[in-house]
């Protein structure tokens, strides 16, 4: 049974990126038909893809193999200022790092390849926050 799952799982998820990007190529072609008809693929393949990893969870969970499920002691907030102080701070530092190796302004990298990057770089900062935080939360909690 759980090789079921992970194959159908994996054929729904790779079909459905497939139709996704071929969604994008009948953009490209301007045949808006098939745009529909690969959007609508997308949407089944992964639905399903979902509804059989869900599922599956849902009975490993009933027959004990996982454990219940975690509620956290706070609610999860989103830090807006520190997240918007980050941002900026890795755009600055993008933006002066294209300027030293360009020697020169260049539109699309100040307006795509900048923002992009220091998007990247504000979610890896965070992620490795939250993730460190975690790793020492769990480590307090094995020590009581």
């Amino acid at each position: 049974m759980k090789a079921l799952v992970v194959v159908g799982s994996v054929a729904g998820l790779s079909l459905g990126t497939l139709a996704l990007l071929l969604a994008a190529l009948a953009i490209y072609l301007d045949r808006w038909d098939a745009v529909a008809v690969y959007g609508v693929a997308t949407v089944i393949l992964i639905g399903f893809a979902t509804w059989l990893l869900r599922r599956d969870r849902r009975e490993r969970r009933a027959r004990g193999e996982l454990p219940a499920t975690r509620v956290p002691r706070q609610p999860i907030r989103m830090p807006l200022a520190s997240t918007a102080v980050a941002f900026v701070a890795w755009y600055a530092l993008a933006a002066a790092l294209m300027r030293l190796l360009d020697g020169g302004f260049y539109f699309f990298d100040y307006a795509v390849v900048a923002p992009f990057a220091s998007f990247m770089l504000t979610v890896l900062t965070f992620a490795g926050r939250h993730i460190a935080f975690r790793l020492t939360a769990e480590e307090a909690d094995d020590r009581r």
